[in-house]
């Protein structure tokens, strides 16, 4: 399918967003959630590497749940995987806007209409013989 586009006359851009693109879209998706989400959740990383009074939504939550303070830790555990889900919608809609307003462009492109006053006199000679 590369080779074709390019003989076609497309460009690389074109090649990566209307071919690649679409061809990696599902398995960018799926990765992307499974790092983003392990490193959201991972308590490991964030207890070593969080600067001191400004601790991570991890840490925080496993504070919270250490304290017993179970209603206010849920809360903050609902929180993450909101965030989690948000993000994850913003970044599945992201290939459908690109390809829309590339859509648009394009169809901007094809409805050119001409200001010739020459061309604009033979579309009403012609319309006037119909």
């Amino acid at each position: 399918m590369l080779d074709n586009a390019r003989i076609q006359g497309a460009s690389l851009f074109q090649i990566l967003l209307r071919i690649v693109g679409p061809l990696l879209q599902g398995n960018l998706v799926s990765v992307w959630l499974l790092v983003f989400t392990g490193t959201m959740f991972e308590l490991a990383a964030s207890e070593l590497l969080y600067p001191p009074g400004q601790p991570t939504l991890p840490v925080q939550i496993v504070g919270l749940f250490s304290t017993f303070r179970l209603g206010a830790g849920m809360a903050l555990s609902m929180l993450n995987v909101g965030l989690v889900i948000v993000v994850l919608l913003l970044f599945r809609s992201i290939p459908w806007l690109v390809m829309r307003i590339v859509r648009l462009v394009t169809q901007r492109k094809m409805a050119y209409v001409s200001t010739d006053k020459a061309a604009q006199q033979e579309l009403r000679v012609t319309a006037g013989r119909l």
